[in-house]
């Protein structure tokens, strides 16, 4: 326990600092017709030996508005460490969109993936996560090349609770009918992790999105609830 209470003081100021700039600076207001989009998802991670480990991810992003529709995203991976802090994956990704009163679009990825653990700037930690993505947009007869990069700082709030903002631009690698624009999409978030248990972790907060799409720009505004298990 600290000796000083003023010490406490000012580093708890600084945490609400940081998540409070972290929302301000993503959040956006919503006009009338805007609606909160909620996406939840669970991500298992099991090891199967010799360092190896496979993970199994579920996201349904709800938005039945004119931005956005209903997916689901169905994500398996396997994953290795390369070197102290960093892991490759490589797996498969499937997307199912279903907009209202039209064909329903589909989507199968195959990616590459480098997650870093990060380092402590003060009581921040900086990861990162750079994924590289193989885009088969059913109906395109074209493979889209996409590279994602995820900047994420985390500052602890209390023993078992962390502040946490990311930002995430999605950078087309080459034009296709289903990415015409460079930059495809942007995310940013901010919001709280919390560790349930030794194994489970969740986290929630706001996420801002910016969609470049070949009928136009579109915004959604989402809450994800995301669960994470380690097995």
């Amino acid at each position: 326990m600290s000796q000083n209470p003023s010490i406490d003081h000012r580093v708890g100021r600084g945490r609400i600092l940081f998540f409070g700039l972290g929302f301000v600076a993503f959040a956006a207001p919503l006009r009338a017709e805007e609606k909160l989009q909620p996406w939840p998802s669970l991500l298992v991670v099991a090891p199967v030996g010799s360092g190896w480990q496979v993970s199994g991810e579920v996201i349904r992003r709800e938005g039945r508005t004119s931005a956005f529709n209903p997916q689901h995203e169905y994500r398996a991976q396997l994953g290795h460490p390369i070197a102290d802090g960093l892991v490759a994956w490589a797996g498969y990704v499937r997307f199912d969109t279903y907009p209202a009163h039209i064909v329903p679009a589909h989507e199968d990825q195959v990616i590459e993936q480098l997650n870093w653990a990060g380092i402590a700037i003060g009581r921040v930690r900086l990861s990162s996560r750079t994924r590289l993505e193989q885009r088969f947009v059913h109906g395109v007869h074209q493979t889209a090349w996409r590279i994602r990069e995820q900047l994420r700082l985390t500052t602890p709030l209390m023993p078992r609770a962390n502040a946490v903002t990311w930002a995430e631009p999605f950078v087309s690698l080459n034009r296709t009918p289903a990415s015409p624009r460079r930059l495809d999409q942007f995310r940013a978030f901010a919001g709280i992790s919390v560790s349930l248990s030794r194994r489970l972790d969740m986290e929630f907060g706001y996420l801002h999105q910016i969609l470049h799409r070949p009928a136009g720009t579109f915004v959604n505004h989402a809450l994800p609830v995301s669960f994470a298990l380690r097995l």
